[in-house]
């Protein structure tokens, strides 16, 4: 991640060492394409690229080298602008990077690994501190439910590794395509209950 320690002792102390030691961390094999608006993150491991991407907004912070900040907006461009993501806001199958507007062929048991939800919305947080723009909280509260807490009993707290994701099954009888995005977890949130006017409870939209 761009060295984490070294960025920490840039920003407390400024000196020059430190941050002439941050740019030796710069992968410019990952980062020149990425900027130059190239597909470089299908089929690459997703935690590999988000904590070296953190890195880089952290860098930005530090230093204000535009570059960074240059990295970061290609990333989350290319990651989710270009890529899409599912319905519940989770990215990933077995924690790879899916061909762009293309993640539901790769619908399964894998899908959504904790951690890269955890990472990514680490991500939106540095970009929405920046420029307040609420599709990033947006993203942020989409999968704060449906990926850290639905992948969380409710009972004990345990964490489930990855969400289920597969397509709605088909009625008997009905000729009409699946759902693809349709979502099956083995954790359900719980949403929460809002009155009728007969006093009975429904979910709250």
């Amino acid at each position: 991640m761009l060295g984490g320690s070294r960025l920490i002792s840039a920003g407390l102390t400024g000196a020059r060492e430190h941050l002439e030691l941050i740019e030796r961390y710069d992968r410019r094999r990952f980062f020149d394409p990425l900027v130059a608006g190239e597909d470089v993150l299908t089929n690459m491991h997703m935690n590999t690229t988000i904590p070296e991407v953190h890195g880089a907004a952290r860098a930005w912070e530090v230093t204000g080298d535009a570059r960074w900040r240059q990295i970061v907006d290609a990333y989350w461009r290319s990651g989710d602008t270009e890529r899409g993501y599912y319905i519940t806001g989770g990215q990933t199958n077995g924690e790879v990077w899916s061909p762009p507007n293309a993640l539901s062929a790769r619908l399964g048991f894998r899908t959504q690994e904790h951690c890269t939800v955890y990472n990514m919305m680490r991500l939106a947080d540095y970009l929405l501190r920046w420029s307040d723009d609420p599709r990033y909280a947006d993203y942020w509260e989409r999968n704060l439910w449906n990926g850290i807490l639905a992948q969380q009993h409710p009972d004990t707290g345990m964490i489930a590794y990855s969400c289920r994701c597969m397509p709605a099954p088909r009625r008997s009888g009905d000729r009409r395509p699946t759902t693809s995005g349709a979502v099956t977890a083995r954790w359900c949130r719980r949403t929460p209950c809002t009155p009728t006017t007969s006093g009975s409870s429904t979910p709250a939209a």
